[in-house]
C-alpha cells in the first residue's frame, strides 16, 4: 500500500511542500525527496504518515516506519537542516540521531522538536521565549553548535522518567514522562504554567529550561490531559473512585473568551470501559471530543463534541447529530478545523 498527503493555504516559505511557494485554495499533491531524486521528489509513500505537525510556517511528517520529514521555513534551522536555502520547497528527510528512529514530533512557531526511541529529545530553530529548553538566552539551535550536519540539538536535560508524549504551541513546550510527571518551558507570560513569582514579585514570564509542573489536584485523578493554545493551557482531568467517574477542565493562563465559566457547567456521562474524552486547542478555543473505542464497525468513532471560545471565524462547529456524519477523527489548527467521515459506501470524506 502507497500513501499520499495533501495540503492546501498560505504558502509563501514552501510549506505546503508542493514544490513552490505559490498560496494555494485547492489540495495539492506533497512531495517527499529521495535518495534517488532529490530535485523533484515523489508523491507516494511507502509507509503511513502517522502524524503531521505545524509551525508557523514549516511542517514535519512522522511515517510509521520511523522516518521524519520537514520542509518550508528553515530561515532559523527549524527544519532541521543547516545547508539548505531558507525554503525547502519538498519535503527532506531528517537523519536519525544516534541511529536510532523517530518516534514522536512537534511544531511551534520557528522552532521544532522530535523524539527518537531511544527517549532523546531534540530541539532545534529558533527560540527567543526558551522554547528550546536550552537555558537562558540560548535561542538559535544554529549558533550552538556549529559542528553539527544538521540543526538539531539534543536537550540534555534530565527528566526524572524516559518521555512518552510531546506537545507544543506556538511559543511554549510540554513533556509528559511515562511516570506521568509532567515538564513544561517556554512562554508563561499569561501566567499559562505557573504562578511563580521573581524576586521582585513579578510573573515569571520566560521559562527556559524544563521545569516539572505541580498540578493542583487530587490523588484520585488517574488521567490527564492537555491543550495548548496561544494565551492559555487547558487541563482535561479525569478520575474514577469505585463505579463513579468524572471529569474536570481547568484554563490556566489568559481566558479572554470565558471559557472556564461555560466549561464549569460541563457534564458529561460516559462509560469509561468503552469510550474515551480527547482535548484540542486552536488558539483561542477549546474542543472537548468523546471516541468510542474497539466498535465492531468503526474503530475510535467520534460521538461527542462540544466546543468552547472564540466563535469570530466559525471555530465553534454547530452540529446537531454527529451520528449522521460517522467520524472517525478531527484536528484543528490555530483557528480552523476539520474532521474526516467514514461514508456508507466505505469512501471517506473530509469536512472543514
Amino acid at each position: 500500500m502507497t500513501f499520499k498527503i495533501l495540503s492546501c493555504g498560505s504558502n509563501g516559505s514552501s510549506q505546503l511542500g508542493i514544490g513552490n511557494a505559490d498560496d494555494q485554495d485547492t489540495l495539492q499533491t506533497c512531495s517527499f525527496e529521495t535518495e534517488e531524486d532529490k530535485n523533484t521528489g515523489h508523491e507516494t509513500l511507502d509507509s503511513k504518515p502517522v502524524k503531521i505537525k505545524c509551525g508557523g510556517n514549516h511542517t514535519l511528517v512522522l511515517l510509521e516506519n520511523g522516518d521524519c520529514y520537514s520542509c518550508g521555513d528553515n530561515s532559523n534551522g527549524q527544519c532541521g537542516f543547516k545547508d539548505p536555502p531558507d525554503n525547502i520547497s519538498y519535503f527532506k528527510r531528517i537523519p536519525y540521531m544516534n541511529n536510532s528512529k523517530w518516534v514522536d514530533i512537534a511544531a511551534g512557531w520557528e522552532f521544532s522538536l522530535f523524539l527518537n526511541d531511544l527517549s532523546e529529545l531534540y530541539v532545534c530553530g529558533y527560540g527567543p521565549n526558551g522554547e528550546l529548553g536550552l537555558g537562558r538566552h540560548k535561542s538559535k539551535s544554529l549558533e550552538l553548535d556549529p559542528l553539527s550536519e544538521t540543526s538539531l540539538l539534543r536537550l540534555g536535560f534530565n527528566f526524572s522518567y524516559s518521555i512518552k508524549s510531546l506537545m507544543s504551541s506556538i511559543h511554549n513546550c510540554l513533556v509528559v514522562c511515562k511516570n506521568n510527571d509532567i515538564y513544561v518551558w517556554g512562554n508563561n507570560k499569561k501566567g499559562q504554567f505557573f504562578d511563580i513569582k521573581t524576586e521582585n514579585n513579578k510573573l515569571l514570564k520566560l521559562i527556559w529550561e524544563p521545569q516539572k509542573m505541580i498540578l493542583d489536584i487530587d490523588n484520585i485523578f488517574n488521567s490527564v490531559k492537555f491543550g495548548l493554545s496561544r494565551d492559555f493551557i487547558s487541563i482535561l482531568k479525569f478520575s474514577k473512585d469505585n463505579d463513579k467517574s468524572s471529569y474536570s477542565i481547568e484554563i490556566k493562563g489568559k481566558d479572554n473568551f470565558n471559557i472556564q465559566k461555560s466549561v464549569n457547567d460541563l457534564q458529561v456521562t460516559i462509560d469509561h470501559e468503552k469510550n474515551r474524552l480527547e482535548i484540542q486547542s486552536m488558539w483561542s478555543s477549546i474542543h472537548i471530543i468523546a471516541k468510542k473505542i474497539n466498535n465492531e464497525t468503526l474503530e475510535n468513532a467520534v460521538i461527542g463534541l462540544q466546543s468552547f471560545g472564540n466563535n469570530s471565524h466559525g471555530q465553534l462547529p454547530s452540529i446537531q447529530d454527529l451520528s449522521n456524519y460517522r467520524i472517525t477523527d478531527i484536528s484543528v489548527g490555530s483557528e480552523h478545523g476539520l474532521f474526516i467521515s467514514k461514508g456508507d459506501d466505505g469512501n471517506n470524506k473530509v469536512y472543514a
